[in-house]
């Protein structure tokens, strides 16, 4: 059997919406969490230095900035993660809604990817 470098979590991680903070970028899950909490503080400075360049410059070219409208979701769970090499890693990201707890959660793909010793949001990464 083939042996692999990617790492798989199985446990998944619950963050609450309202206990995010800036966790820094040093992790691929610090960097996620620092992306959502930048997002929800609507902290733009931090949220331009969580994302790679390639994405900084597509939204910086957009007309306007547009806020994830996280006020919709209590918590959500870092539910998977991959390793697709040294430098690149996706989150699977499961978000929980207090309002409509009945349509079940959503899920995204997050992708990072290490620059300059920090773990970076790359939305555009697929």
């Amino acid at each position: 059997m083939a042996q692999t470098n990617s790492k798989q979590s199985t446990q998944p991680v619950t963050v609450r919406i309202d206990s995010l903070f800036n966790r820094g970028l040093g992790t691929p899950e610090d960097a996620v969490q620092t992306y959502f909490w930048a997002q929800r503080d609507r902290n733009s400075d931090m949220y331009f230095h969580s994302l790679t360049p390639r994405n900084l410059n597509r939204i910086r070219n957009a007309s306007e900035l547009t806020w994830a409208p996280l006020d919709n979701f209590v918590s959500f769970d870092i539910a998977a993660r991959r390793d697709l090499n040294a430098t690149t890693v996706q989150l699977g990201i499961r978000f929980h809604s207090a309002a409509y707890p009945q349509n079940g959660s959503q899920e995204i793909i997050v992708q990072l990817v290490l620059q300059g010793g920090e773990w970076r949001v790359d939305a555009d990464g697929n």
